[in-house]
C-alpha cells in the first residue's frame, strides 16, 4: 500500500515535470522566444570568446560589441564571382575572402540573423554593430573570421582592423584608429523582423 501510493507521487512527479518542460519552454521555442538548442546545450554568453584570458563577464560592466573590420573601407576588386549559399562560414570555408585581405568581413550576414536585439546591419558588404546593442555576446560565436569582440560600453577609440601590422593589403582602413561610436539603428524591428524572416526562407 504505501509502495504504490510512493510509485503514485513519484509518477505525478515526473508527469509535472514533463508537462512543465513541454508547455514552458517547447512551445515558447516553437513561438520562436527561445531556441530550444540554447535550452539543451547553452551557449555560454557570459564569456568574452576573443579575450585571451577568457574572464567572465556581467551585463553590468555595459560592454558592446564591434566588428574589426570598418565598414568605410575601400580595397582591391574582388577576384572572384561568387553564387554559393550566402554565408559567412561556407565562403571562409571554401575561399577566405575574395580580395587581398584574409581579414575583411564576409558581409553575408551570419551574424545578423543571430543578433536578438536586431542591432547589427551590414554596410558596404561589412557588418555594422548599431547602438541598440546590449553586450549579449551572442554574435561573437557565429563570426568565422572571429572579428567581432566585445568592448567596453564607454570606450572613444579603437583600431577596427583584426589584421596584423605585418599585413601587406590595400584595404584604406587597415589599422586605423576609428572614433568608436556606435551608429543609430533608425529601423523598425517589426519590419526588420519580417524581413530577416523572409530572407531565411528565401
Amino acid at each position: 500500500m504505501i509502495l504504490s501510493v510512493f510509485l503514485m507521487i513519484l509518477f505525478y512527479i515526473v508527469l509535472t515535470g514533463i508537462l512543465f518542460f513541454i508547455f514552458y519552454f517547447l512551445l515558447q521555442a516553437m513561438n520562436g522566444r527561445y531556441d530550444i538548442k540554447e535550452i539543451i546545450f547553452p551557449l555560454k554568453k557570459e564569456y568574452d570568446l576573443r579575450s585571451s584570458k577568457g574572464l567572465p563577464y556581467t551585463m553590468t560592466e555595459k560592454k558592446r560589441a564591434v566588428v574589426l573590420c570598418s565598414p568605410d573601407k575601400t580595397i582591391s576588386e574582388s577576384r572572384l564571382v561568387y553564387s554559393d549559399i550566402h554565408t559567412c562560414r561556407l565562403f571562409n570555408a571554401v575561399y577566405a575572402t575574395d580580395n587581398d585581405c584574409r581579414y575583411t568581413c564576409v558581409g553575408f550576414g551570419d551574424c545578423v540573423y543571430q543578433c536578438p536585439q536586431q542591432a547589427i546591419v551590414i554596410q558596404n558588404r561589412t557588418a555594422v554593430i548599431t547602438d541598440l546593442c546590449i553586450g549579449c555576446g551572442r554574435c561573437v560565436a557565429y563570426c568565422p573570421k572571429h572579428l567581432i569582440t566585445l568592448i567596453p560600453k564607454e570606450t572613444e577609440e579603437l583600431v577596427t582592423c583584426a589584421a596584423p601590422k605585418t599585413e601587406q593589403t590595400t584595404c584604406s582602413m587597415c589599422q586605423k584608429k576609428n572614433i568608436c561610436t556606435p551608429p543609430a539603428n533608425n529601423t523598425f524591428k517589426f519590419w526588420q523582423s519580417c524581413y530577416t524572416l523572409l530572407k531565411g526562407r528565401l
